[in-house]
Parts: structure tokens; sequence; C-alpha cells
């Protein structure tokens, strides 16, 4: 669970850009990116879908999994621990991928919550849910999810600067299932 709130931590840090080497065409397109898009609102469905394409369906390689995230241009912001964050310009979620864990985050939205309960029930039928107290304050929901890529679903809501709230879905896979 400590991935989960390592990542949370990495994708709420303002240093994005700044963690990014200076004279790479990344940093240089990042530069310009708007403040709002490095956490942005995210539609309840982008959300969703990002979470769903790059986490849950991704390809097993983080390399493969770089390369799709920058086929639909997101670009790459900094890497800390083995997970690497990546952001585009525009109001899809952040997204940060390690070994073995993948995470979606976004400003909280109105419906968030109620499409994250969906997709669970429609894509992971058996999912079990399990009291989320003892696995931090922001943590709200997590579930414990089988085949076909046994692991945990987290989700948490952090207070961002004291006025606004993100959310973040997790999907913390199993050692040895899932992206090497």
């Amino acid at each position: 669970m400590r991935q989960a709130f390592a990542l949370t931590s990495m994708m709420g840090t303002a240093c994005f850009i700044g963690c990014t080497k200076a004279a790479s065409p990344d940093a240089l397109e990042l530069f310009n990116t708007f403040d709002g898009n490095v956490v942005p609102k995210s539609s309840a469905t982008a959300f969703v879908s990002a979470f769903d394409t790059f986490c849950v369906n991704a390809p097993d390689s983080i390399d493969d999994v770089d390369k799709a995230l920058r086929d639909v241009s997101y670009v790459p912001t900094s890497s800390r621990n083995g997970t690497r964050l990546y952001i585009v310009d525009d109001s899809r979620p952040a997204i940060a991928i390690s070994e073995r864990s993948c995470a979606v985050r976004a400003l909280s939205r109105t419906g968030q919550t109620d499409r994250v309960k969906r997709y669970m029930a429609e894509t992971f039928p058996d999912a079990k849910p399990l009291t989320p107290a003892p696995f931090g304050k922001d943590v709200e929901q997590v579930w414990k999810v089988g085949e076909p890529r046994p692991g945990a679903i987290v989700t948490t809501r952090t207070v961002e600067l004291g006025t606004t709230t993100s959310y973040t879905l997790i999907f913390l896979r199993q050692q040895g299932a899932g992206a090497t």
C-alpha cells in the first residue's frame, strides 16, 4: 500500500516540469503546459477510460506502456523510485506507471465515484471490497481483484492546497503479474 501513497504524493508534487532534463524536447513541451492541466479536471468517462487503457488493459512492458502514452500525446515529467509520471496538455488525467502499479489522477469532478463503481462492477464482477480504514486516511475504496490481472484497486481523495480535492484510481498488481 505504500506504493499507492508514493504514487499519490508523486502525482501531487508541483515540480513535474522542473524535474525533466532542461534541454529535452519533452521539457520544452512541458514548459508551455497550462498549470491546470498538470492535475486536470477530467470527466468521469475520460478518467475511467484512461485507467482501463493504461492500467488494466495496458501492455505488460513499461516501455510499451510508455510508447502507448506517447502515441496519444502524453509526455513523461519525472521518474522517482521506479515510477514514471505522464501528463498531457488537455483535460485527460495524469498517469503514473511502475513495474507493479499504475494510477490515474485528476481533480475531483461530479460523477467520478459512481463511474468508478460501475466500472468495477462491469470489469471485475468478482472483486472483493475491503475496508479502506486500515490503508490510510485518504483511501476511500479498496477492492481485491483476481484474474486476469490479480491485485488491488484503490481510490484516494486528497486535499490539494486546502481548496480543491484530487481523485486517484490506483491498480496495484500482485507480485509477478503485469508490467515488466
